[in-house]
């Protein structure tokens, strides 16, 4: 359950990072690199600081080649909206609803040392 939201949350940060980007005028490679930071800083965060290896976005490389082809297809396109902050928010909101629940219940699941509720919650604000 928690590689599906996991993987929905990447695509959503992923997403914002690119918009990000693009409101910036970046090119192709400060769009990857905004959605990669976006998308993944978190998570790697919080694998580090729960002693997880290998990261999350190593494991699982789809979601590396899945993030890339949304910064490829966002560079692409032609014109964004004019209003690009109201685009914004809406995948960022998902990202952050979707990292937090994530991170919580992986903190929750960790097999290394037992966290408490308080200390779940806070690697949900991590990630």
């Amino acid at each position: 359950m928690f590689e599906l939201l996991q993987y929905l949350a990447v695509i959503s940060a992923g997403l914002y990072g690119v918009l990000l980007a693009r409101s910036n005028a970046m090119d192709l490679v400060g769009i990857c690199g905004v959605a990669f930071i976006v998308a993944f800083g978190g998570g790697t965060l919080r694998d580090v600081l729960l002693d997880r290896q290998p990261l999350f976005w190593i494991a699982h490389e789809h979601y590396a080649w899945t993030l890339f082809g949304i910064a490829i297809v966002g560079a692409w396109i032609p014109r964004l909206p004019q209003r690009l902050e109201q685009w914004l928010l809406i995948p960022d909101a998902l990202g952050l609803a979707l990292f937090s629940v994530v991170g919580a219940g992986i903190a929750i699941e960790t097999t290394r040392f037992e966290v408490s509720m308080f200390i779940a919650s806070l690697f949900g604000v991590i990630t």
